[in-house]
């Protein structure tokens, strides 16, 4: 049977997907590749699933010797840190993934900006070191402007900035080690949806590169409108945009995946709906998050088994029929808030018409911090229906029930 090795950290979080994406079609290895070991318990749990690798604090080399003595046909992770590694295991290996250098302009923003610079396809955008501070960035950039790390995902450290005293004191918010490297950029101006203000002016496409300049754009998501200072609030799908709208989304995800080297893999792209079109807010090189959930709930794609097989080189381009529209909403505290004093009841979410499914993620008393993206995310509060006026009315029940429901200090 053929055998795909999953990446992943310590607590193989998506390994259940995986798993049930894999069943009756591929045999799975899981490689730990973070930095903690497994314990002796995880480990026996994970070998009654798949064939397991832990390979902590490793090198490419070693894993690779490893994952050939196991005679692996492909290599995949939904972890946009690990991507660097994969791709220099699945060089030493010849197996199909992105290439290291594609690998680093998957995984660094300022990478690339740097390709698309000139290309009419990217944004202006300077990196700079906390230690050779933002000036010659402002000069290049000018303002209005997004702060955000030339590394991360979730909203994480994410700040608008619209004059350079802004810019120093969100420097002075940030959370998490000095020393790092930002990106500046040019802010994009958004244009409202179509359907109302209760999506927002920005989306997402998922897509399958199935060869040299063959991208299959598969799945578009509609976003929740953000929240202070730029937190993601949600993805729906499909989306409700125009088709003239996506089919230039779509147009220009193939021209950027092809200037990016991408040649084979999933990739996860944001785009702000501007003035004069989609505008490229940013490329992670896997599968775009919630969506294992969220497509198959209203179609007949499994996006999680379409990784594998692109894995392998046996995905093929279909149709997708879908049969409604679902989300994820990500519930988050105010940027005032320090603390949780009351949690929207799960039970009592449920039975909010449209709500399948919602996964509690904090607990009363516990801290929030704002500046954690979606990293520090309350719930998550799965939302469902059948025609767009229903799913509509479902969304704003849900938030209605949680704005209620929780509750800050």
């Amino acid at each position: 049977m053929t055998k795909v090795a999953v990446f992943e950290s310590a607590d193989a979080s998506a390994l259940p997907d995986l798993l049930d994406a894999a069943a009756d079609w591929c045999d799975l290895v899981v490689v730990n590749a973070g930095g903690r070991p497994w314990s002796a318990d995880e480990r026996d749990g994970l070998a009654d699933l798949a064939e397991v690798v832990d390979a902590a604090g490793q090198d490419a080399a070693t894993i690779a010797a490893a994952l050939a003595a196991l005679e692996v046909d492909g290599v995949l992770t939904v972890e946009d840190e690990l991507i660097p590694l994969v791709a220099a295991v699945a060089a030493r290996l010849d197996l199909p993934y992105h290439d290291e250098a594609t690998a680093e302009a998957v995984t660094r923003k300022d990478v690339q900006r740097a390709i698309l610079a000139g290309t009419g396809l990217g944004v202006r955008a300077a990196s700079f070191t906390d230690e050779a501070g933002p000036a010659a960035a402002i000069a290049a950039v000018g303002f209005p402007a997004v702060l955000k790390p030339v590394r991360g995902n979730g909203s994480f450290n994410i700040f608008p900035v619209d004059d350079e005293a802004a810019l120093r004191a969100a420097l002075a918010a940030a959370a998490g080690d000095a020393g790092q490297t930002w990106l500046l950029e040019e802010r994009l101006i958004g244009v409202p949806h179509p359907e109302g203000d209760w999506l927002g002016d920005h989306f997402s496409v998922e897509v399958a590169t199935l060869g040299e300049g063959d991208h299959w754009a598969f799945w578009l998501s509609d976003r929740y409108p953000l929240l202070p200072p730029l937190r993601d609030s949600g993805m729906t799908g499909p989306s409700l945009l125009p088709w003239e709208t996506q089919r230039l989304a779509i147009e220009r995800a193939g021209e950027i995946l092809t200037a990016l080297g991408v040649t084979t893999g999933l990739a996860h792209m944001e785009f702000k709906n501007t003035a004069t079109g989609p505008r490229l807010i940013e490329v992670n090189g896997r599968l775009g998050g919630f969506l294992s959930s969220i497509v198959p709930r209203v179609s007949d794609l499994n996006p999680v088994r379409l990784a594998l097989e692109v894995a392998v080189g046996k995905a093929e381009r279909r149709p997708v029929v879908t049969t409604g529209y679902a989300s994820c909403l990500f519930t988050q505290a105010p940027v005032a808030a320090r603390r949780i004093t009351a949690l929207a009841d799960p039970a009592a979410l449920l039975r909010v018409p449209g709500v399948w499914r919602v996964d509690p993620r904090r607990v009363v008393g516990d801290v929030t911090d704002y500046r954690t993206g979606l990293h520090g995310r309350l719930q998550n509060v799965w939302v469902e229906g059948t025609t767009a006026a229903g799913f509509r009315a479902a969304s704003a029940a849900a938030s209605a029930f949680i704005a209620e429901g929780n509750r800050f200090e």
